[in-house]
């Protein structure tokens, strides 16, 4: 059976494979979602092999029944917006923090993992 919601799938990196539920983060008060290599993030993404996925890469939000991705996350310490080291692409094109409304089949590339967003 089809699972129902949303989701990111990786297409390639070392987790090939895995499967993130978004929608059921969401359901549980995530409505910003932090994606990094570094393991304090909502969506922790194993990088053992390189360092083009920044600790803190990019940050999914989910608001007015739309997803969008936008490079780098907000720092506290710093109190300001910090992009990511190599930046985040949907479709081969470069996104900024104003971010990308994301579609079914989209494919996000940050660093050298690739992502599948689905949506059921």
């Amino acid at each position: 059976p089809v699972r129902k919601g949303c989701f990111l799938r990786i297409m390639q990196g070392e987790e090939y494979g895995r499967i993130y539920d978004l929608t059921q983060l969401w359901q549980r008060g995530q409505a910003v979602l932090t994606v990094g290599r570094q393991n304090d993030n909502a969506i922790f993404i194993k990088s053992d092999s390189s360092d083009f996925l920044s600790r803190h890469h990019c940050t999914i939000e989910h608001g007015e029944g739309k997803w969008v991705v936008r490079d780098g996350q907000w720092q506290p310490q710093a109190r300001q917006w910090v992009a990511s080291t190599n930046g985040t692409f949907v479709n081969s094109r470069p996104v900024s923090n104003t971010g990308y409304y994301l579609s079914t089949g989209d494919i996000i590339t940050i660093g050298d993992v690739t992502l599948k967003f689905e949506n059921n």
